[in-house]
């Protein structure tokens, strides 16, 4: 059913617009690199263990950060004061990160909600994402979760406008609440259609997907620098990202089975080891 929903989809957008198509349909990385610049010294790129670490939004192409977390973990390039930031889908993994929850766990979810929920319908959970996200937020977070992701960890989301018509986007760093938390990782991920309504974390705004208006957030040093590794399973587009890409763009947009999802969970893997081995050249 997939692979037909893609042929269809592929077929629809070549009809409609051949320049969307061009891209789309490519194998050819979207965007631009992101990330520090290997350039000036192995001072400033090689300083472990490293200072923050940036998950980018990827639809469903988490188990490839998952792989890639748990290679960084496993070779201990990152430790207790690494600051860990997200967009959509990247915020989720990287708030399991920074808390040290079981990565293991976040990847069986990660594929049980892609294979349940294409059995249901092609295109994954429309308006029932949330049945699936607060649910598996309930069950990871700790009670304290709050406290320690206070300042460790970033969260990209988009702001409504107000009084304007430019959607903003703002880096969360301070959680009052376990609750707090959990909507400000809710509000990340909230993409229209897939949810039922926007998240409002607290008093205030309505925020949106933070891969609307920042997909791959980075922190710099005084002098403009990026000092933050960033992730990204689009090829070429990060410090840990793959070389070639084996699949079309439009496929990142569809749930895949256990298979898939595995490959691109080892793909994560492999880079993250080939850049822990770069690191320590």
């Amino acid at each position: 059913m997939r692979n037909l929903l893609i042929a269809v989809s592929k077929r629809i957008l070549t009809a409609c617009s051949p320049t969307l198509a061009e891209r789309y349909l490519s194998r050819s990385f979207l965007g631009h690199y992101v990330g520090m610049d290997r350039t000036l010294g192995t001072t400033e790129t090689k300083h472990l263990p490293l200072h923050s670490v940036s998950l980018s939004g990827c639809a469903w192409m988490l188990p490839y950060h998952i792989g890639v977390c748990e290679v960084l973990k496993s070779e201990n390039v990152v430790d207790k004061n690494t600051i860990w930031l997200g967009s959509s889908g990247g915020a989720l993994i990287a708030a399991a990160a920074a808390l040290d929850l079981d990565l293991q766990f976040q990847l069986k979810f990660c594929i049980s909600m892609g294979t349940e929920s294409i059995e249901r319908h092609a295109l994954g959970p429309i308006g029932t994402m949330t049945h699936y996200i607060v649910p598996h937020l309930l069950r990871s977070l700790p009670t304290d979760a709050h406290v320690t992701a206070t300042d460790r960890l970033f969260v990209s989301v988009t702001e409504t406008p107000h009084r304007s018509q430019v959607y903003g986007n703002a880096l969360i760093s301070k959680f009052k609440s376990r609750a707090h938390l959990h909507n400000v990782l809710a509000a990340s991920t909230y993409i229209p259609i897939y949810y039922e309504k926007p998240v409002r974390p607290g008093i205030g705004k309505f925020y949106w997907d933070g891969g609307f208006s920042n997909n791959q957030p980075v922190l710099y040093a005084e002098d403009g620098q990026i000092i933050t590794t960033t992730v990204n399973p689009n090829a070429r587009t990060a410090d840990i990202s793959p070389q070639t890409q084996e699949t079309c763009n439009i496929e990142h947009l569809f749930p895949c089975d256990c298979s898939a999802a595995m490959k691109i969970y080892e793909k994560g893997r492999q880079d993250a080891a080939d850049y822990v081995k770069w690191l320590r050249s």
